[in-house]
This record gives structure tokens, sequence and C-alpha cells, in this order.
């Protein structure tokens, strides 16, 4: 069974030191590669689900491929709403399917599939339904292979209002897909809230 790893909410710069609301953000990153290192060290992918760069600039995600190094050809991602999308494919083009800044990937079985929600200007997010429909073509071309979702933003309430108030705007088109593909989505997981929820 594949072994896969989500980190999510990067928020590194472009300067090393760089804090997000006093969290120094690349510190934070290397404790989470320590652990991953240490914890499961034969992962098979690694899913970043967004808001990696605070600062949305080339030379940041220039030294996040450096800083994830050997590690960079088994990662997939999406981008967030702190992100360029343009730039994420610019430095991590591999990671991603030819018709955005998305991806999908058949990993030992498992059908992943990650989904753009970024907008420009905009905190919240959407996922429209031509993004849904190829996100069909792929389960469609996979029968009965069991999925994982990613997008960056939450298609749920979690139940924080403020939170709430900025996640994934007109979220039917991710319901309609997962309602259509119940049998086969075993799991929707996000990014965008810093905090645990299931």
């Amino acid at each position: 069974m594949a072994t896969i790893v989500q980190i999510t909410d990067l928020h590194v710069h472009r300067d090393a030191d760089g804090t997000l609301l006093g969290v120094p953000t690349w510190d934070s990153l290397d404790v989470a590669l320590a652990l991953l290192e240490r914890e499961v060290p034969d992962w098979d992918r690694l899913v970043l689900t967004g808001d990696l760069a605070q600062d949305e600039e080339r030379a940041t995600y220039e030294a996040l491929a450096a800083r994830l190094g050997e590690r960079t050809g088994r990662t997939l991602m999406i981008p967030g709403n702190h992100d360029d999308p343009s730039l994420m494919r610019e430095v991590f083009g591999a990671a991603f399917d030819p018709g955005g800044a998305r991806f999908a990937q058949v990993v030992d079985g498992w059908l992943l599939i990650g989904l753009d929600s970024h907008v420009d200007g905009k905190v919240s997010g959407q996922v429209c339904a031509d993004q849904a429909r190829w996100a069909q073509r792929q389960l469609d071309a996979h029968p009965g292979l069991p999925c994982v979702l990613f997008v960056h933003h939450p298609p749920v309430a979690i139940g924080t209002a403020w939170l709430d108030a900025m996640g994934l705007d007109e979220p039917e088109p991710v319901h309609d897909l997962v309602g259509r593909n119940r049998d086969r989505v075993r799991a929707v997981v996000c990014g965008h809230v810093h905090q645990d929820t299931r």
C-alpha cells in the first residue's frame, strides 16, 4: 500500500529568516522534513497542499526546490491563495498536469488527484466546473482505483466562522464530483486553515 504524506501551508519566504506571525517558517519546514525522514522513511509521495511561498517570488520556490532536494521527484503540489501558480509551474513543472497547476497520478494502486483552488487576488478559493470535469476524466481513465482528492481550500465548513468565510466559494463542483464517485473517493485532504480538523 502507498504511503502518502501531506505537508501544508509552508509560508516560506525568500528571506531565510522570514516569519509568519512570529514563526520562522523555514525552520518549521526543516523540522517537518526531519520528522518525515525519521518517522516515515519509506514514503512514496509527499503532497504539498498550498501556500508554499508567503511572498509569491520565484526565488522562494527555487529555494524550496533546493531544500526538498531529491525529494522533489516524489513530491506533488497544488497552489494555495498565497501562491503564484505560474511560478510554481516554472520551478516545479514535473509536479503538474499539462493543463494547469493540478495533478493526477497513480501510486501503488491509488489515484491521487490535486485540484487548483487558487483565485488571483482572493483569499477564498474556487474549483470551477471545468476542473471538476477534468478530475472526473482522471477517475474514468482509472476505473476501480480508490482515490484521494487534494485541494487547498476546504470544500466544507470546519466550524470556525472566520475561516469558513474564506474557504472554497461555490463548492458544488467538488461536492458533485465526490457524490458521483462516493465509492472511490476515500478522502478529501485540504490545507488553508492551519488547524487539524477531521
